[in-house]
């Protein structure tokens, strides 16, 4: 997902909202989307912006952009996979991070082979 800089916060709640509700629904694409934006504008985003971090937390539902970002990958969104096995490498990943998708990375190569 390209997250234009000149999306306003407003503009990009208003994108999250729509892609919360396509993720509810299964949509690996959305959820993945979801945890783009939420990295971007959510409560530490370089993009955050006090009048909507609150309800960007809400939509997040308590879980972190990586739990998104997993579930995108567990219902085998490829971009999502490709990531999950970028922060297995990445040792400035948090720990608890690094080590999940080194548990995961494979398995899910393995469960769902890029086309």
């Amino acid at each position: 997902l390209d997250v234009p800089r000149q999306y306003s916060p407003d503009e990009a709640l208003s994108r999250g909202r729509e892609l919360r509700q396509l993720a509810g629904k299964g949509d690996a694409q959305a959820a993945f989307d979801f945890a783009v934006l939420l990295t971007r504008f959510g409560r530490f985003g370089p993009l955050a912006d006090a009048s909507t971090v609150e309800e960007w937390s809400k939509l997040a539902n308590g879980h972190s952009a990586f739990d998104w970002i997993m579930l995108a990958a567990e219902a085998g969104n490829q971009p999502a996979i490709g990531t999950v096995c970028r922060f297995a490498q990445d040792p400035l990943a948090p720990a608890h991070v690094r080590e999940k998708s080194m548990a995961g990375c494979a398995q899910l190569q393995q469960r769902y082979p890029p086309k």
